[in-house]
């Protein structure tokens, strides 16, 4: 595929994807609007969103410079960064799953509270995400070894 047709793809998805945050975002405000009180569960949900908002759309203009200019949209560094960045989050989600195996083996003995099962996989996605970033961070800052 063509580095415009998939600009073309990414835009698009970018703004259903925005329009779904904004939708989401507009039913949980008409419900606290409407419920009269503002919480501060409000400001936990209402910003990050805004974040995720802004990061996508500065991401997708600095795309559109490169396609402009005529520059690829993926080359070999960085595909070789995204592999590289994705095999070291691998590895540190194995032994963040090894210490959560850890934890509920504990829980009989020590009398802790149990975590739930879909608490276990949201939170493992986000850790694998979050780990994913950061080393792409410093392997794109740093360079491959």
């Amino acid at each position: 595929m063509k580095d415009k047709t998939k600009l073309l793809v990414m835009k698009t998805a970018g703004a259903l994807f925005v329009a779904g945050i904004i939708l989401f975002l507009a039913m949980i405000t008409l419900d606290e609007i409407g419920s009269g009180t503002l919480t501060p569960m409000f400001a936990i949900v209402f910003l990050p969103a805004i974040a995720i908002i802004a990061i996508l759309v500065i991401m997708i203009k600095q795309q559109s410079k490169g396609v402009k200019k005529g520059l690829p949209m993926h080359d070999e560094m960085s595909t070789r960064i995204k592999h590289s960045a994705g095999y070291y989050s691998y590895i540190i989600t194995i032994y963040f799953l090894l210490a959560v195996m850890w934890y509920h083996m504990l829980i009989e003995e020590l009398s802790l509270p149990p975590i739930l099962p879909e608490h276990i996989a949201f939170s493992t996605m986000a850790f694998m995400f979050a780990i994913f970033c950061v080393a792409y961070l410093i392997i794109k800052r740093r360079g491959i070894k």
